[in-house]
């Protein structure tokens, strides 16, 4: 899927997200209650308080150690994550740092190589099948299945740190810069935004990032909740763009191809603190029996109703014609189907506080801020 370059413009100025025709497209809840920080413990540890900076951000990129730097990347996306919640308020639902602090934990199941007996016999399955489906010249493509499994931790991890690096920055800024404002300051915003590269994603920009943001920004001071939670939602789609897009590489070098629709299928999943998503099947309905949180039912924020348009072959824009069939991821590899799975799971779930508790308890978090890795289940 290929969108329209987006211009950069305030206030509140997105672009159409319109999906182009492209060959190589697959190449390429009532009231939002906010969760604890902290998950609590009856045993008392002195935590640092939550710090979000260029330097802590910097130390944790210098790590070597692929387990321990993980575990630290999902720690400052939970304190980004709450620090966020706070300056736009609770209605606002979750923001990207929540899932990503989740999608963080989750991918440190792989770099631990907790999935490697399930994974294995997965890649040997798909790699055997391949092998007689190709021509016998064409055999010697196809990775053992320990081979795959090397490749697929290395990209993981590697794809872990390089969505960190360009989006962590951005909003250890923004939380430093707005934080406590009463009023929406357009030269204020200016100054912020002129850090970001213009330009597409194609280009070397951040243009998705620039607009995600300005989402963000809008909704600190947006007294309307709905209004409110579509911004974020609406921020939240533009950032993970630009998000998958930064990874498409990794995730393609982390299954190869005769192997992303079996493993979609049969092995990805989504775990939050109330659920498991099966990435390759169709959502469930929420935990509520409903579809979508109230707030949500309808999307009446234009740019919000585009980007479903272009991404989503599930969701309508309103609950009447509303339907969780064809959410599902059908093949991982495809930055179409991710966009798909993911803008459903966002819209669905927004209101899902839960993604605020903290993805370790305090004796693994004291542990992790200290540079250890913690014994143990994580």
């Amino acid at each position: 899927m290929q969108l329209q370059p987006l211009t950069m413009r305030a206030p509140g100025g997105y672009s159409a997200l319109r999906p182009t025709a492209s060959a190589n497209s697959d190449r390429l809840e009532d009231s939002f209650v906010s969760g604890p920080s902290r998950n609590s413990s009856s045993v008392a540890y002195t935590l640092v308080p939550p710090c979000l900076s260029q330097s802590r951000i910097d130390r944790i990129c210098a790590q070597t150690n692929p387990v321990l730097r993980n575990l630290q990347i999902t720690d400052y996306y939970h304190d980004v994550a709450v620090a966020l919640r706070d300056m736009i308020g609770p209605q606002g639902g979750n923001n990207w740092p929540a899932w990503a602090c989740w999608a963080s934990k989750h991918v440190g199941e792989h770099i631990r190589r907790e999935d490697l007996p399930f994974l294995r016999g997965t890649c040997k399955v798909t790699a055997t099948l391949a092998k007689y489906m190709l021509p016998p010249g064409l055999s010697n493509v196809i990775w053992g299945p320990n081979d795959a499994m090397d490749r697929a931790h290395e990209a993981i991890a590697s794809a872990n740190k390089a969505i960190f690096e360009r989006t962590s920055p951005h909003f250890t800024r923004f939380v430093s810069t707005f934080s406590g404002d009463k009023e929406l300051n357009e030269d204020k915003w200016t100054r912020f935004a002129s850090q970001f590269r213009p330009g597409t994603y194609k280009e070397g920009g951040e243009e998705m990032l620039w607009a995600g943001f300005r989402c963000y920004y809008e909704a600190m001071f947006e007294p309307d909740p709905k209004k409110k939670a579509e911004l974020v939602l609406l921020g939240n789609t533009h950032v993970v763009y630009d998000e998958q897009m930064h990874a498409h590489e990794e995730i393609n070098e982390a299954l190869p191809w005769y192997a992303g629709r079996p493993v979609t299928s049969m092995s990805l999943y989504l775990d939050t603190p109330t659920e498991t998503l099966r990435l390759g099947r169709d959502l469930p309905v929420r935990p509520d029996g409903k579809l979508y949180p109230p707030l949500l039912e309808s999307l009446e924020n234009t740019e919000l109703q585009k980007a479903f348009r272009a991404f989503s072959r599930a969701s309508g824009l309103n609950v009447a014609e509303g339907t969780l069939e064809g959410s599902r991821c059908a093949d991982y590899r495809s930055l179409d189907e991710r966009m798909n799975l993911i803008v459903n799971v966002f819209r669905t779930r927004h209101d899902d506080a839960s993604l605020f508790h903290a993805p370790f308890n305090p004796q693994q978090t004291h542990q992790i801020q200290n540079g250890q890795v913690p014994k143990g289940h994580l």
